[in-house]
């Protein structure tokens, strides 16, 4: 959930850089983690995504995990993201100038 692709140790003890938004150019603004995944909005308004499916918690309607951080497409054409946030199980996106709150993941009582 972390974002580095494929590691075969269970965790890393120190803090490593996310190769893959230098790569691809990305600043961001915010961060967010769940129990099992990780969101970030960065400077532009996109949302990416990675870390456990389960639940649909990354929001690209996909069953399998993803190793890099990946955009959540379905909110491609939204670019007033001002803030996220993750609970255990779910995220959330706030808009800027609207209010709008979308939401996806665990939808539990």
């Amino acid at each position: 959930c972390l974002g580095h692709g494929y590691f075969p140790e269970e965790y890393l003890d120190s803090p490593k850089l996310v190769e893959s938004l230098i790569e691809d150019g990305c600043s961001v603004d915010q961060v967010a983690v769940g129990n099992a995944h990780m969101v970030v909005l960065t400077t532009e308004g996109e949302i990416l995504t990675a870390g456990s499916a389960q639940w649909g918690r990354i929001g690209n309607l996909e069953t399998g995990d993803q190793l890099f951080l990946e955009p959540v497409e379905i909110l491609a054409s939204e670019t007033d993201i001002g803030q996220i946030d993750c609970g255990k199980d779910y995220t959330l996106a706030l808009t800027k100038n609207d209010g709008i709150i979308f939401s996806w993941g665990k939808n539990e009582k």
